[in-house]
């Protein structure tokens, strides 16, 4: 029998489940990125405010150190065929599942770029073989050494990106520490210690698993548009979690939940707000948008063109979007709300405004639009 839970219950078991409330007191970043399975990274901003609204304690330098330092979480491209900051130990098993459905999905754009399957391959084994000969190579270089191979194309172009992020989901490169104030790209083997892998069906039952503890209660379809693996591959997948899993509804369709977990429902007692970047795993790892936003404001948070703008949640509620800018001259932190802000919620707001001041070591004021 379906167990039902309130819409509050599902917003508090998936702000539990996204280590949202209460925010996770590791000062492990890459526990972190890992617990949640992969932050979305597109911007790297976005993304560094993303671990910060899931832990305590933690600064940008953290984040930096994890990256460059101890290699422990890489930026590269993986899940949907986006940019993520992956936990390291993660990397080999995901790319291996993801990578090459998403590499090939690029195929017609390449083409349309100047490059067919032969040239792509000739232009991604130029890349690898620059890389470990040379060290990790900014973008501007990897454009002159293809150019250097009789390679054509606009460099101004975006033939350079799309080879780049093709020779990552390969598994070929990833994003390092950056050359000056430039991203650069090495090679993944040098960066991270690619491990085995395993049989697919397991790495399959592992994402599933794995995503539906971070994103619980969901459901394939949730699976899906969080993942954009074909249907097939995940039905089977999805079924392996029945004997450890329970279906919850809310009297719509049936989702489902770790049994072990299902006393994540309770608590919450004390109203949380939070501080969402752009593109959210909160946000962005669902097939629709009901459990967090109404269909009124919906287009307030998603605009258009891909865009999923930076929210402030109120017990996984929606309540405003907000950004960076400056007033009188003074770094800002400027809210929009989509409704009546109360003067409860504004205390909330302002501790979360302090807590997100204290992870950049930097002052911002905050005020309504």
């Amino acid at each position: 029998m379906d167990v039902f839970l309130s819409e509050d219950a599902i917003r508090r078991i998936r702000l539990r489940s996204q280590q949202l409330e209460p925010r996770n007191e590791s000062r492990d970043v890459a526990s972190i990125v890992a617990r949640v399975f992969g932050i979305q990274a597109q911007e790297v901003s976005a993304a560094n405010i993303g671990i910060q609204a899931r832990s305590r304690g933690l600064t940008i330098k953290d984040i930096d150190q994890s990256r460059f330092s101890s290699q422990s979480i890489i930026r590269t491209w993986c899940m949907r065929g986006t940019l993520h900051y992956l936990a390291s130990e993660d990397v080999s098993w995901l790319l291996s599942l993801c990578g090459s459905t998403f590499a090939s999905r690029s195929r017609k754009r390449l083409n349309n770029l100047g490059f067919n399957d032969n040239l792509a391959e000739t232009a991604i084994e130029i890349i690898l073989d620059s890389v470990k000969k040379h060290g990790p190579q900014t973008r501007a270089e990897i454009i002159e050494t293809l150019l250097n191979h009789g390679m054509t194309f606009d460099r101004k172009g975006q033939a350079p990106y799309h080879l780049i992020r093709r020779a990552a989901l390969l598994g070929h490169i990833c994003e390092v520490a950056p050359k000056g104030k430039e991203e650069a790209f090495g090679s993944l083997g040098d960066w991270v210690d690619l491990k085995p892998l395993e049989k697919e069906n397991s790495m399959l039952h592992a994402l599933a698993l794995r995503y539906l503890s971070a994103y619980q209660p969901a459901t394939i379809e949730d699976l899906s548009s969080w993942s954009k693996l074909p249907m097939r591959r995940l039905r089977k997948a999805w079924a392996t979690l029945d004997p450890i899993t329970t279906e919850v509804t809310s009297g719509k369709n049936p989702m489902k939940m770790l049994t072990k977990d299902l006393e994540l429902e309770r608590g919450n007692e004390r109203p949380s707000v939070r501080l969402l970047p752009a593109f959210d795993n909160y946000l962005l790892g669902y097939s629709n948008r009901k459990h967090a936003v109404s269909n009124e404001d919906e287009p307030k948070v998603w605009p258009g063109g891909g865009i999923i703008r930076s929210t402030v949640i109120y017990d996984g509620w929606t309540i405003a979007t907000w950004k960076f800018g400056r007033r009188k001259k003074q770094p800002s932190i400027l809210i929009t709300p989509l409704d009546t802000i109360h003067t409860d919620i504004d205390t909330l707001l302002k501790e979360e405004v302090d807590e997100l001041n204290r992870f950049f070591g930097k002052y911002h004021n905050y005020e309504y639009t």
